[in-house]
């Protein structure tokens, strides 16, 4: 019998359960088809150094590519070493992340909710010891239809000698000054960095991770440059926080011209004031802060700065 003729002996209420049927299998496999990661993570970070033990910091990046709200996002750093390397700790532009330290070489980060197209930035320092890292991260989390998801690993591989071929290598120097010097308990200070590339060719996507004594409390950090459009940014842990005292200044980018090399060199002025906390010492102690400087290629010459302060 010739289907059209079948189809038209079914009773009216039939054809309209079958209709239901229809519409609900339609919609279950227009959802099924956004489950899918809604979210894109990348990493940027140093290529390599020559001198360890370094504490090398990265800027894992989460976006949100759907065209919805995801939520209850959540974003997993794992660093792989062979030499006792860990993770020193990371600090979101949203969100909470656990704590780091020695022995620790995994971090979860409670990140929330995030728009449609809309960007989390988390700064992730590690303790580099003599081998070559490599710090992997996903991110999970629920799309509007409820459904969860995961997004596949990415990773960014520091070793511990020469660079890649190709990868660029600049020359970066970094410097602190202390103001005062002598720091009596309960009493605010500043730290000055100074950050200049001369090579004249463009270094991208830094980060410098400074690493401040724990018993200096971090009121605030401002910062200026030479040049006004120098695209800087810097968090700063909230007073009280516990776990590593680091401060993380994102540049996009230091010295060169906008099209990546030629043009004269920037110079960008850090400064971190910072207010000593801990209870009055009866000797001299020396508190350190020492920053570490990480970007897109290889530093040739391994910028560490440590300023000291002095405590009566």
């Amino acid at each position: 019998m010739d289907p059209r003729t079948l189809f038209s002996k079914i009773s009216p209420r039939v054809k309209s359960t079958v209709a239901v049927v229809l519409l609900v299998i339609c919609l279950a496999l227009m959802s099924s088809g956004q489950t899918g990661p809604a979210l894109t993570t990348t990493i940027s970070g140093p290529y390599s150094f020559k001198d360890t033990p370094i504490a090398p910091s990265y800027i894992v990046t989460l976006t949100n590519i759907s065209p919805t709200i995801v939520s209850s996002i959540n974003l997993s750093d794992v660093l792989s070493a062979s030499d006792g390397a860990y993770l020193i700790g990371a600090k979101p532009s949203q969100g909470s992340c656990e704590q780091g330290g020695q022995g620790i070489t995994m971090l979860n980060c409670s990140l929330g909710s995030l728009d449609s197209g809309a960007s989390i930035i988390v700064n992730v320092a590690a303790q580099m010891v003599s081998g070559t890292i490599t710090l992997s991260s996903s991110a999970s989390g629920i799309d509007a239809t409820g459904s969860a998801f995961s997004s596949t690993p990415v990773q960014r591989t520091t070793v511990h000698g020469n660079p890649p071929a190709g990868t660029p290598v600049i020359s970066i120097s970094l410097s602190a000054n202390p103001t005062p010097k002598d720091l009596v308990g309960g009493r605010a200070g500043t730290l000055n960095w100074t950050l200049q590339n001369s090579t004249g060719v463009r270094a991208n996507q830094l980060t410098l991770a400074m690493v401040i004594d724990s018993r200096m409390r971090i009121i605030s950090s401002a910062v200026t440059g030479s040049n006004a459009g120098d695209p800087v940014s810097c968090t700063a842990p909230v007073p009280g926080d516990q776990g590593a005292n680091i401060v993380f200044c994102n540049i996009g980018y230091l010295g060169g011209s906008s099209g990546g090399s030629g043009g004269t060199s920037t110079v960008t002025q850090l400064q971190v004031a910072v207010n000593y906390t801990a209870p009055v010492v009866s000797a001299q102690t020396t508190l350190l802060a020492t920053g570490y400087l990480s970007f897109d290629g290889s530093d040739s010459s391994n910028p560490t700065a440590t300023g000291q302060v002095r405590v009566k």
